[in-house]
């Protein structure tokens, strides 16, 4: 379901569970939602480089509020892997 903010901008997804999650406000939202779109940075890179949120924190957010899996590629061993599980561009 999307909100229409005070100036007209319509807003979903990540930016929409942030507000019913109480961890932005509407006019937050509605000023990151502006400069992405006037910057081309995306939404959820403005909120990292506002310090709104950490990568953790927004990762985990995520993962929690969409039921996307977190994977933590520090805790992961990459010199131990075996090359094979691997594809080339990675």
């Amino acid at each position: 379901m999307a909100t229409q903010l005070s100036s007209n901008v319509v807003i979903s997804g990540l930016a929409q569970a942030l507000i019913q999650s109480q961890v932005l406000t509407q006019k937050e939202a509605e000023n990151f939602h502006l400069q992405a779109r006037n910057t081309g940075i995306p939404f959820a890179e403005q909120l990292l480089m506002a310090r709104k949120m950490t990568s953790l924190e927004l990762a985990l957010f995520v993962s929690n509020r969409f039921g996307l899996p977190l994977f933590d590629l520090e805790a992961f061993n990459f010199d131990r892997a075996s090359k094979d599980h691997f594809d080339a561009k990675f």
